[in-house]
């Protein structure tokens, strides 16, 4: 009689299957982590390279500006001369009976703010900048030479009186005919007299 041959057969352990499959997961979802991450940390700098470069944009076309003098300039007589080559001017209209401000600084916005540094200001009745031609108005001021240095301002009876001689080509022109700027640290006064060109 043949003899018939049994053959064991072994089936692969489901728990061992069960582990390797998880450990698969696992490193999976480890890689899809890291992925995520490494895609925030380029998007980061991507954003950071974006800003810094926006900023030196910006300050390479004042540079320009500046070199081109389209941004304006101020002329002060003070005890000694002082120029700056650049000055701003703002015109904020206000809705009756409130009066718009006029300002013109020496510089743009305040974080670009550079030494020395002049800030005009002054309640104008208009509506718009074009309207400011042939006016005379009274108005504070301040000026301070050098960061962390006294601020010289106005008191309120030495108002600068400033006469506005044009506007024209996105630029003020206003000539300061008189007025007083006191140390606010020693209190010495200063008679002030000179020209500002403001764009705008």
């Amino acid at each position: 009689m043949p003899r018939i041959a049994c053959i064991s057969v072994r089936r692969p352990s489901t728990r061992r299957d069960g582990a390797v499959l998880l450990c698969l997961l696992t490193a999976a979802a480890g890689g899809l982590l890291g992925c995520e991450k490494a895609k925030e940390d380029v998007k980061k700098q991507v954003q950071s390279t974006v800003q810094r470069t926006q900023t030196q944009v910006k300050k390479t076309v004042e540079v320009v500006k500046q070199q081109a003098n389209i941004v304006g300039s101020i002329e002060l007589a003070l005890k000694e001369p002082l120029s700056i080559k650049a000055c701003y001017a703002t015109l904020a209209v206000l809705p009756p009976p409130r009066q718009g401000i006029l300002q013109l600084t020496s510089y743009k916005v305040p974080d670009q703010e550079s030494f020395p540094s002049v800030f005009l200001r002054a309640p104008v009745d208009v509506g718009s900048p074009e309207e400011l031609a042939g006016r005379t108005v009274r108005a504070q001021m301040y000026v301070q030479f050098q960061s962390g240095g006294a601020v010289w301002y106005t008191p309120p009876e030495g108002l600068v009186e400033v006469t506005i001689q044009s506007v024209e080509q996105q630029a003020v022109t206003a000539e300061l005919t008189g007025g007083t700027i006191v140390n606010a640290q020693t209190k010495e006064r200063i008679d002030v007299k000179g020209k500002m060109t403001a764009v705008y």
